[in-house]
């Protein structure tokens, strides 16, 4: 399976699924014409597609996570997009929406079938992302955060309760970065969703390993291939 890490050109899009590799950052534009430089890697299943994908917003503190993460659902025949850029501080909301727009021009991407996940702080802009754009398909919050920004009126838990389309909402037990009370405040703002899955998994951590394990777990992985198979059209 093609994996590359590059920029939104599509030039470079069509080249990498040649596997050929690039590097660096180059400008990405946004609506009025604003610009910023970010990368993301794109891991995409062998075949010609279209692939169903999930654009991953990495928890700063475990990058493994992601890239064991990005593998295993290329291997679920679905493609993945890791955000790579400002590793130290995580992507901006502006910048996740830059990841979907540039798969726009991919062959291999199903554009009625994009996905963004959140990792732990990360999780917080699930609700600004889906209310800009209203063609993703669904969200995964990922070991979430979900207690309120400091210094500032943003509350997620309570912004998650406008996002209408298919959420799933993960965590680990032994988790020590994000507690599981952070799940019971997702829960409790969906209450009563039908669209909305809730999945706990009683030994895995922050990283969604076992103890002493070094994989992201594979239990979790085919629930969330699953979940996100299973999901239909976007709703606005």
């Amino acid at each position: 399976m093609p994996i590359l890490r590059k920029t939104t050109s599509p030039a470079n899009i069509l080249a990498g699924l040649l596997s050929l590799f690039f590097a660096g950052a180059a400008p990405a534009s946004t609506a009025g014409n604003e610009f910023t430089d970010f990368t993301f890697t794109l891991t995409c299943p062998d075949g010609d597609g279209p692939f169903s994908t999930m654009v991953i917003l990495p928890d700063q503190s475990d990058g493994r996570t992601t890239r064991q993460l990005a593998q295993a659902l290329a291997e679920n025949e679905i493609a993945a997009a890791v955000y790579t850029g400002r590793a130290e501080t995580g992507p901006t909301t502006r910048e996740a929406l830059q990841v979907v727009a540039a798969l726009k021009d991919n062959k291999k991407i199903d554009q009625k079938s994009i996905f963004v996940l959140g990792h732990g702080q990360n999780a917080a802009l699930i609700p600004l992302i889906a209310a800009a754009n209203q063609n993703i398909c669904g969200f995964v919050l990922l070991a979430g955060a979900a207690a309120p920004e400091k210094n500032s009126n943003y509350n997620a838990a309570e912004a998650i309760k406008r996002v209408t389309r298919p959420l799933m909402i993960v965590q680990g037990a032994k988790d020590k970065i994000v507690s599981a009370d952070n799940f019971q405040i997702w829960w409790e703002a969906l209450d009563g969703r039908t669209n909305a899955t809730f999945k706990v998994y009683s030994d895995l951590d922050h990283s969604f390993s076992k103890a002493n394990e070094n994989t992201f777990s594979a239990e979790a992985i085919n629930d969330l291939s699953k979940w996100l198979k299973a999901q239909g059209e976007p709703t606005p």
